[in-house]
């Protein structure tokens, strides 16, 4: 992050704290639900949706500069599905936003042209191939190797999540190496099972003593391992699961989640509660009506460190600004 966008996002911080200022500094956004492939413990192509035209969009982004966002995480189903993926990514881009996006990696290498503006390119990846494309889909572990060869010196950021489930716990050594072979950062966290995750995803809960077992080792590595992303502190929260331990949440504060036809939610978990359009009367009065009620608890490790340094934590505030945006190299 510049140092101008780091004063920037620390300023919304403290007005948040200091003055219950609600600013949007960090957006995800599900530009479709459709998708080219079936991972196994996700539902979202099944479940239909309108999508907002090139131009909403981009009044949209117009919107979120205006007030103050840093960051933009493009998500869907699969973002490069929509024709106009191009289009988007460079007019965010040109706003100034730290631009990212996640992709199931099947239509990076052809369509990498079109993406030459982002900043960050975020790809899954559980472990060897057959674990891999057991959990995912058939191909995928070597749609994201093609994805990390065609995007490096491309696209500045490309970071791995690695979801931790029954079939991967003794995997982590290998998503590590196979991290530090591309330098990239591998960002980890808990199988969840969300909505829009399917009742598929339940079946893959690991043992918890063996998952505990596992973050435990995350944590010892984590003092000499570059390529882990999550915070130490992130960790431990994660070492809880599947027990919640507070963490106070600035969703629908500092940040939301935007639905393909214009919803808008604190975040992707409250799907379910009423949502708000944007589009009915612009994004910041849209904003500004979110609340944040009946929250479950999240494992979604951006969440987690970002909540860590609305919370001031110093020793994840590292990581935290890091998920808010760097443009330099991983």
């Amino acid at each position: 992050m510049q140092l101008k966008n780091k004063t920037i996002a620390i300023k919304s911080i403290l007005n948040q704290r200091l003055f219950n200022k609600k600013i949007p500094l960090s957006i995800s956004w599900a530009l479709t639900n459709r998708c080219n492939k079936k991972c196994f413990y996700c539902n979202l192509p099944n479940i239909p949706s309108k999508e907002l035209t090139t131009k909403q969009i981009f009044s949209v982004i117009d919107e979120l500069a205006e007030l103050g966002t840093q960051r933009i995480g493009f998500t869907g189903g699969e973002p490069l599905l929509r024709e106009d993926i191009d289009k988007i990514v460079d007019y965010s881009h040109s706003k100034g936003i730290f631009t990212g996006m996640v992709s199931n990696g099947s239509l990076v290498k052809k369509n990498i042209g079109k993406i030459k503006n982002l900043d960050l390119l975020q790809l899954s990846l559980d472990g060897p191939e057959e674990i891999n494309d057991k959990q995912r889909y058939k191909g995928s572990y070597k749609y994201v190797i093609d994805s990390i060869k065609a995007s490096k010196g491309k696209i500045p950021k490309i970071w791995l999540t690695c979801v931790l489930t029954k079939n991967n716990l003794n995997s982590i050594d290998f998503v590590l190496d196979l991290a530090k072979q591309y330098n990239l950062k591998v960002f980890f966290q808990p199988v969840v099972d969300y909505k829009n995750c399917g009742l598929q995803a339940k079946t893959l809960f690991p043992d918890k003593k063996e998952y505990k077992e596992t973050v435990k080792k995350l944590i010892t590595l984590k003092k000499k391992n570059k390529q882990i992303g999550n915070s130490k502190a992130g960790l431990k929260y994660l070492q809880n699961w599947p027990i919640h331990k507070k963490l106070n949440c600035y969703a629908g504060k500092l940040s939301a989640h935007i639905y393909p036809n214009g919803d808008v939610y604190s975040c992707f978990n409250m799907d379910g509660k009423k949502p708000v359009n944007c589009m009915d009367n612009g994004f910041k009065n849209t904003f500004n009506q979110l609340s944040f009620k009946d929250c479950e608890g999240c494992w979604t490790y951006a969440n987690i460190e970002m909540n860590y340094l609305l919370n001031l934590n110093l020793s994840a505030g590292w990581n935290s600004l890091m998920l808010l945006g760097n443009r330099g190299r991983n």
